[in-house]
């Protein structure tokens, strides 16, 4: 800050020395403020002004430290930019003017390195898939470091950024919904505002924001209620996951310290799926055996026709494919289920007969088969 100020002293004093036809010439001074609570980045515009008075004007402006803006006004050489700004002016002709601007600039700019740094909270991209449906969040992960998280470096009551620096996105490629609230296929920025007792979840339209400074609640799409859990033990670093991942759901936790909160999404699969199933299957053609294990499997997971999936079953096993033992412990779940438990009995002994001699008694499936026909004989 003490070079910023002996900047302005510096480049004021040349006020009454400057040519009043002298171009608009701009230095811009990136200024980065750091304290416990908060993370402010700010530039010090200098301009001057010769109409009506000749005059410096020091504007302190908000600054949003993208790549482009970084390059374009930090990393760019300042000497550089007042070079091109005075040489296009009589200027240019005065020494005491070009000199100590050249100097000024580079007493500023010249003397930082070049030098990659470890973040303070590292970014973190996740990708999942659930369903038919892909999933990417981009959040950086800062860490406890011996502080406290909730109600302290994270106020209860405040719109949070869900991380830190950029705030935290969220990228859907279909329509789902979470909690209920129908969110449509895009990308999302999402806040959250901490409380003891409850939390609210934010899905904000505007996904390019700096933290949650210019958050703005009119932008928002859905926002909703949910209760936290608290952990036995606490996570250092702020971690946000997926658990419980299933064909149409899952459950997106964000988690740290002590505190753990559940968002619930649910996407549309069977919907989808099934009439392209009943078009592929009706379509002329012999059908292969994984296409129809697959089918099978799909109806008899989503409690759906069991009939077609039985018939499918049977028509892949046709071929006494190498997947047959797979197939014939699907064969005997949907038998069960449709209580023909004798039947089912004897597809489970054969899919263990047929696993034994694929690959021995360490084959999963023996033990799945023992279950299945212990669970029946009960």
């Amino acid at each position: 800050m003490s070079k910023v100020l002996r900047l302005a002293s510096e480049v004021g004093s040349l006020k009454s020395k400057t040519p009043a036809n002298t171009p608009s010439a701009l230095l811009f001074c990136h200024l980065d403020f750091r304290a416990s609570s908060f993370h402010r980045h700010y530039g010090l515009v200098i301009s001057y002004l010769p109409i009506p008075n000749p005059q410096f004007v020091f504007t302190l402006q908000r600054f949003n430290p993208s790549p482009f803006n970084l390059y374009l006004f930090y990393l760019l050489p300042a000497r550089f930019l007042l070079f091109l700004a005075l040489v296009k002016s009589k200027a240019f002709r005065s020494p005491f003017l070009v000199l100590p601007a050249i100097f000024l600039a580079g007493r500023i700019f010249a003397q930082t390195p070049q030098i990659n740094f470890p973040a303070a909270s590292p970014p973190c991209t996740l990708k999942q898939q659930v369903g038919l449906t892909d999933i990417g969040v981009v959040y950086s992960r800062p860490g406890m470091k011996g502080r406290v998280v909730f109600g302290g470096i994270v106020p209860y009551g405040q719109v949070w950024r869900t991380g830190a620096n950029q705030a935290t996105t969220i990228t859907f490629s279909t329509p789902v919904t979470l909690e209920g609230h129908d969110v449509p296929a895009g990308t999302y920025a999402l806040f959250t505002i901490p409380g003891q007792s409850e939390w609210t979840i934010i899905l904000n339209k505007d996904a390019n924001q700096w933290g949650a400074f210019d958050y703005k609640q009119a932008d928002d799409l859905v926002r909703f209620e949910v209760t936290p859990l608290t952990l036995q033990l606490p996570i250092e670093t702020f971690t946000i996951e997926w658990n419980r991942i299933r064909d149409e759901s899952a459950v997106l936790n964000l988690a740290w310290d002590r505190t753990i909160i559940p968002i619930h999404l649910h996407t549309d699969v069977v919907d989808k799926l099934v009439p392209q199933i009943q078009a592929a299957m009706a379509a002329p053609g012999k059908k292969s055996d994984t296409f129809c294990f697959q089918a099978a499997t799909f109806y008899y997971d989503h409690d759906l026709d069991l009939t077609n999936a039985l018939n499918w079953v049977n028509a892949g096993l046709a071929d006494n494919p190498m997947i047959a033992f797979e197939m014939l412990h699907l064969k005997a779940e949907i038998l069960a289920r449709q209580g023909d438990k004798s039947g089912a009995i004897a597809a489970a002994k054969q899919s263990t007969d047929l696993a034994i001699k694929a690959e021995g008694q360490g084959n999963s499936f023996v033990r799945m088969n023992q279950d299945l026909i212990s669970s029946l004989q009960q």
